[in-house]
């Protein structure tokens, strides 16, 4: 076509299925209902927002507790995703979760538009939603087409359909956020922030003598 789609941002989708499927929710179910007590809200953002494991983000349930299953998920679609973009997987083979929380978005309740930040990779699994319970979405980074009169009309946010089961890879400075659940049912789920080791870390950061 005469109009090229250019500089587009890959976002990963895989859907867990079978044995694969029922191993990784019985681990992930397994570590929410530990995690479920003990959620809270953040007070300094709007009554409505989500439940997490932790408002401030201080914690990595996926490093705390056991979850070979979905490690070997994680670390296989990180490898599926950057050979897609055209990166040599074998390059990121050195790569750490940092954090990992629980979210449960209740009646009435949404995730606020937020990014992770200078982290490589965002991602989040999908433990229990019916596909009703608040669409997750991303807001375009070229919000300035919105100044154009050309192109206003171009959409600047894309909603997603969450699918229990499903995993999401993403680059982490994308701005993205959950619709409000409309329903009865609380919607779930594990996110995770990737970073990826960088080649010159030790030479930047060696071990401190003791």
């Amino acid at each position: 076509m005469n109009v090229q789609p250019w500089f587009p941002h890959p976002i990963y989708f895989l859907q867990l299925e079978g044995q694969e499927l029922e191993a990784v929710q019985a681990e992930m179910q397994a570590i929410y209902e530990e995690q479920a007590p003990g959620m809270s809200k953040n007070p300094n953002w709007e009554r409505d927002t989500h439940h997490l494991t932790d408002p401030e983000f201080n914690c990595n349930i996926l490093r705390q507790y056991p979850c070979p299953q979905f490690n070997q998920v994680i670390s296989q679609a990180l490898k599926d995703y950057l050979q897609t973009v055209g990166v040599d997987p074998e390059w990121a083979q050195d790569y750490n979760i940092i954090n990992s929380w629980a979210t449960c978005n209740r009646q009435h309740e949404y995730a606020r538009l937020h990014d992770h930040g200078n982290v490589d990779i965002a991602g989040v699994y999908y433990l229990k939603t019916t596909g009703e319970d608040g669409n997750f979405y991303f807001k375009s980074p070229n919000s300035l087409l919105a100044h154009s009169y050309a192109f206003q009309k171009i959409p600047d946010e894309q909603d997603i359909k969450p699918i229990e089961g499903q995993l999401m890879l993403w680059p982490g400075f994308l701005y993205h956020g959950t619709r409000v659940n409309q329903t009865e049912h609380d919607r779930i789920s594990i996110s995770f922030n990737i970073q990826i080791k960088r080649w010159y870390q030790d030479h930047l950061f060696p071990p401190k003598s003791t």
